[in-house]
């Protein structure tokens, strides 16, 4: 990246691409033996730790939270699923590796697309803005997903979730725009960056 040269470039773009699908196929397949880790597919918040059958649902949502998301997606009457992959489940090892293929992946696609064929058109603008202000969306979008738990039919999900999405980033250019993001956590790295910059020159 600091070389700045174009074949540089393609095998930093390289780098991210292979990662990303090395981790992604080690998340998918991964095995791990059983009481580290679940299964690969899960049927039953009782099978998910051994030894928890008198208790498993304070034991199981207490560790892994997002098993929950199981119980949610089924409780529709037109399809029920069997299990849920274990990548998919948060705070294992398999979620972690299959996470960080698919962000080094992202990585990848931008980096080709924005750094190599430098393109630009509204929607690349679009996702620049929110890659700017992506620290700052982490942490407010935690403020009104109680307001969803349970609320809706899965099959509505892409359009909660494109909505929600749409509704955050608007919130941050309104709090940009007219408020100069004061208090966001880019707003107060930026004071503390120029207050060190004051003090080395004073």
């Amino acid at each position: 990246m600091v070389k700045g040269t174009k074949e540089a470039y393609y095998k930093l773009f390289r780098i991210f691409l292979i990662y990303g699908i090395v981790f992604v196929l080690v998340g998918i397949f991964i095995i791990v033996p059983r009481g580290i880790a679940f299964n690969i597919w899960e049927t039953g918040l009782a099978r998910l730790i051994p030894g928890t059958q008198s208790s498993p649902g304070i034991i199981v949502k207490s560790e892994y939270l997002h098993i929950g998301l199981l119980e949610i997606a089924n409780n529709q009457d037109y399809y029920t699923f069997a299990g849920m992959p274990i990548f998919m489940v948060r705070c294992t090892a398999h979620n972690m590796f299959y996470n960080l293929g698919v962000a080094f992946i992202l990585i990848a696609i931008c980096f080709y697309i924005i750094d190599i064929k430098k393109k630009s058109n509204d929607v690349i603008k679009l996702v620049l803005f929110y890659g700017k202000t992506s620290l700052s969306l982490f942490i407010i979008q935690f403020l009104f997903l109680p307001l969803f738990g349970g609320q809706f039919s899965i099959i509505f999900l892409p359009i909660i979730w494109v909505g929600y999405c749409g509704f955050l980033g608007l919130l941050m250019y309104i709090w940009l725009k007219y408020f100069n993001g004061v208090g966001t956590p880019e707003w107060i790295m930026g004071k503390i960056g120029s207050a060190g910059k004051k003090e080395k020159k004073s």
